[in-house]
């Protein structure tokens, strides 16, 4: 599991659009010995591919995204041992985007 290289500020978001469906991958760690889960996905923000990791905390639901579902994020870390320079791999806290209500 990579770390983050460097300090982020508070409040970076993402909004994408997944380009696959996403992947629940359940493992022990290595060091610890202690389960893990994590989901993994690729979309399009903007011009960018981006990768996104999220650890899933105990006692939460895991949030997977289908092909050409619109995604949001809070950005917690960068990858910084992702070698591709096409895709920013980048570690998130996911949630659903808010649909205003519309009244008539």
């Amino acid at each position: 599991m990579s770390q983050p290289a460097t300090k982020l500020p508070p409040g970076i978001h993402l909004s994408a659009v997944s380009t696959q469906q996403f992947e629940l991958v359940v493992g022990v760690g290595a060091k610890t010995g202690k389960p893990y889960q994590k989901v993994v996905g690729r979309g399009v923000a903007g011009e960018k591919f981006v990768k996104i990791t999220e650890f899933v905390e105990p006692g939460h639901a895991p949030l997977i995204f289908g092909p050409g579902e619109t995604f949001e994020a809070e950005v917690t870390g960068v990858d910084s041992f992702e070698k591709g320079r096409e895709v920013v791999s980048l570690f998130v806290k996911l949630r659903r985007p808010v649909v205003a209500e519309v009244k008539k």
